[in-house]
């Protein structure tokens, strides 16, 4: 026992190598029982792979320590997380029976697949198959002032509520004004009454403020900045502590790298830089993105592809692609707070339109009372 602990404390692979030997010896000699040994050997095998793979995550990290790009660094970060330290549970080996219960648990449980960051709304939850997933990229477009900004900081409040640390990146909107929203949202006070608030009103900022406080997000005020530098910040946070959850407000915000080339060029090569952040610091992240304001001039109301702005590769690099569509902000008849979420493109499941509800006063979208959305058409639904 004490040779082949020794050997692993100064060598994982010479441990490894004990093992046969000391699995003969404890059968010839009648030391213990062959399961006994068996075991034993099993366990020293783990605890050899163990020590291997924190040598190489700790050579990793130093690499990484000394890269000298910011690629170079995250690709090595990257390398590092995915090397798997085992345990003590990862001697016993699984067999087929226990595999095949142990996967059936999980999906009767609904944990058969990576586990899911909660969505705000439980329509839009099953309508994501569960909730947001690590690296994925989420573009979610519509005109302006339809509410993008507000449906995503709801998102993120909501993962930030759940543990996850988030970064919203905001090239339009101040910090101070996304903060602003975010006490609306928690308190449930209108905007327009934080100018002069009542007694009871200012009591609920108050609480919302120390809710806010608690929560992980950080703001990262970035106007008129370039992918590179977005990429670089992001990065940054991350090798700090580990996200969850990233929020980018908005696409068509990003200065072009290069001012000369064509807009769509300069979009598709954002988008996919993005899409690559995503997989490689494994978070969920929301693009929001503009819409063309020649939507409205089709027959129909529903929103196509074409609609968003700048587009080329940005359906092909996103995993999901939603459209948030609010017709009380250009057509007559429909409640103010009417709302829906239609998804047009989406890899792990079927393209679908919901109807939610949007608050204005606070900024929140929530599940509507019925699912009652208008024809593809545009008609009215007759409850209207």
């Amino acid at each position: 026992h004490l040779d082949v602990l020794n050997a692993i404390n100064a060598d994982g692979q010479r441990g490894e190598d004990l093992m046969p030997f000391f699995l003969g010896l404890c059968r010839r000699w009648g030391g213990g029982t062959p399961a006994y040994a068996e075991t034993y050997a099993k366990r020293i095998a783990a605890l050899g792979n163990q020590r291997r793979a924190m040598r190489k995550i700790e050579e990793l990290l130093e690499r990484a320590k000394q890269a000298k790009t910011t690629t170079e660094r995250l690709l090595l970060l990257e390398e590092s997380r995915r090397i798997e330290v085992p345990n003590d549970d990862d001697a016993k080996v699984e067999t087929k029976n226990e595999q095949l219960t142990r996967l059936y648990t999980q999906i009767s449980e609904g944990k058969g697949r990576e586990p899911a960051i909660r969505c705000s709304m439980a329509t839009l939850a099953q309508s994501l198959s569960g909730g947001w997933r690590a690296g994925r990229l989420y573009v979610w477009a519509g005109p302006p002032s339809f509410g993008k900004t507000s449906f995503a900081i709801g998102e993120m409040l909501e993962a930030c509520y759940q543990g996850k640390r988030a970064a919203f990146v905001s090239l339009e909107m101040p910090s101070e004004q996304l903060n602003s929203r975010v006490l609306s949202y928690i308190s449930r006070v209108p905007m327009v009454n934080m100018g002069a608030p009542t007694q009871q009103e200012i009591i609920a900022l108050r609480d919302a403020a120390s809710v806010a406080s608690e929560l992980d997000y950080t703001v990262l005020d970035m106007p008129g900045r370039k992918i590179g530098n977005i990429v670089e910040a992001l990065s940054r946070e991350h090798e700090q502590r580990p996200l969850g959850f990233v929020v980018i407000d908005y696409l068509q915000r990003i200065v072009p790298t290069d001012p000369k080339a064509p807009q769509h060029q300069e979009i598709g090569r954002h988008s996919k830089s993005i899409a690559n952040l995503a997989r490689l610091l494994k978070v969920p992240v929301i693009l929001l993105s503009q819409c063309n304001r020649t939507y409205g001039s089709r027959g129909g109301r529903r929103f196509q592809m074409t609609d968003l702005a700048g587009s080329g590769e940005i359906e092909a690099d996103a995993d999901l692609v939603g459209f948030i569509w609010r017709p009380g902000k250009d057509a007559q008849g429909f409640p103010p707070d009417y709302a829906e979420y239609d998804i047009k493109k989406f890899r792990e499941g079927p393209q679908d339109y919901k109807q939610i509800r949007f608050d204005g006063a606070t900024y929140r979208f929530v599940d509507a009372d019925d699912d009652n959305p208008v024809s593809e058409s545009g008609e009215l639904s007759r409850r209207y």
